[in-house]
Order: C-alpha cells, then sequence, then structure tokens
C-alpha cells in the first residue's frame, strides 16, 4: 500500500479475546485500520453506526449469534455491504463454511493465513 493511500479498515468479529487482540495488532501493524468487536450481537450494534469498512472479518463460532446468522442479520438490514464479508476460521473445508461461501455473499479465508490473504480480499471482484 502507498503511503498516499487509504489504509483499508476492517471490522473484526470473534468472540475470543486473545485472538482477538493479536489478529488486531498484526494487522495493524501490515498497515490496516481495525475496529474489533467480540460478538455478532457488538458488531451488529456498530453497523447500525458505521458501515465504512471494507471488509467485514468474522469468525464461525461465536455464541450467542454465529457466524451464518450474523452474516444472515448484517446482510438483511445492509444490503449494500454485500461482497464485503469474509468468514474466518481454523478450518474452511468443512460443510458449514462451504454451504456459506457457496452462496456469492461472502468468502472464506483460514484464520493462519488471514494476514498473508488480505490484499486479494480486498481486490476488487
Amino acid at each position: 500500500m502507498s503511503p498516499s493511500s487509504r489504509r483499508a479498515r476492517l471490522l473484526l468479529v470473534d468472540d475470543d479475546p486473545f485472538l482477538l487482540r493479536a489478529v488486531g495488532r498484526l494487522l495493524t501493524l501490515h498497515g490496516y485500520e481495525i475496529v474489533a468487536k467480540g460478538s455478532g450481537v457488538d458488531a451488529l450494534a456498530l453497523l447500525a453506526q458505521d458501515r465504512e469498512f471494507d471488509l467485514v472479518i468474522f469468525d464461525m463460532e461465536m455464541p450467542p449469534l454465529h457466524g451464518p446468522a450474523f452474516l444472515e442479520q448484517a446482510l438483511a438490514q445492509h444490503p449494500e455491504l454485500r461482497g464485503r464479508f469474509v468468514v474466518a476460521s481454523g478450518n474452511i473445508d468443512t460443510a458449514s463454511v462451504r454451504e456459506l461461501t457457496a452462496t456469492g455473499v461472502c468468502r472464506a479465508v483460514s484464520k493462519m493465513h488471514l494476514a498473508d490473504q488480505l490484499e486479494a480480499l480486498l481486490a476488487p471482484r
């Protein structure tokens, strides 16, 4: 990213506070602006006020509002964000992740490779 370009703004949603902090720090070091929320409920409340995110990266398993329910509600409330959602999971080769991404409304990335794959995820489709 060139110094004159705008930093990509990412919303990270994960119920694991350690992972949220660690990934947030790593992505900040990579030059991204990070907003972190510890639940899908908190993320939906934020999106009601602020939708200026280049990507919304969310965990598949986060109680009380799991990834698929979070995605469904977020898209119902904010259809203009379609295409900006990315499910991050420890294992993206599962039936539930494949089912979620098959609709084309979100993409999937392994949590282990998130930083490496962000540029590709941010590229226009």
